[in-house]
């Protein structure tokens, strides 16, 4: 029991090159005893910059719990296999819930809106007359 309240929820997000780093990282994680309680959607994607000479690779995440001394072993043994372009280890990971559809607040302040009067029809007789009139 009190072994349960050491551990803690974490995510690994990770890239590898191909389905064998992928099912590497996968049988590494199964000989710490970290069992994912949530596993992300698989993304073959290209990279915008090589990373260790690989030009694309698939993204994984997982979701795990685990105490703090066998996520470092575990760390340091991902590092050490090679098997993993990179990785990145959070302690607080994000559940995915529903799909939301989500607005950014205006920053501009809406114009208020003015009633406008109804404009008087001038002819042009009288538009002549004041255009002499500033004329002179």
């Amino acid at each position: 029991m009190e072994e349960e309240k050491d551990k803690k929820e974490y995510e690994l997000g990770f890239w590898v090159k191909d389905d064998s780093g992928l099912e590497k990282v996968k049988a590494l994680m199964a000989d710490f005893g970290l069992e994912p309680t949530y596993t992300g959607e698989l993304k073959r994607m290209q990279f915008a910059y090589p990373i260790k000479k690989e030009t694309s690779g698939i993204f994984a995440s997982y979701h795990f719990k685990t105490d703090i001394d066998n996520l470092r072993a575990f760390e340091k043994e991902l590092k050490v296999s090679g098997d993993c372009l990179r990785f990145l280890v959070s302690n607080n990971p994000m559940k995915k819930t529903e799909e939301r559809e989500y607005r950014r607040p205006s920053m501009e302040k809406k114009p208020e809106k003015v009633e406008q009067k109804p404009t008087e029809t001038v002819t042009n007789e009288e538009l002549e007359k004041k255009l002499e009139e500033i004329l002179k």
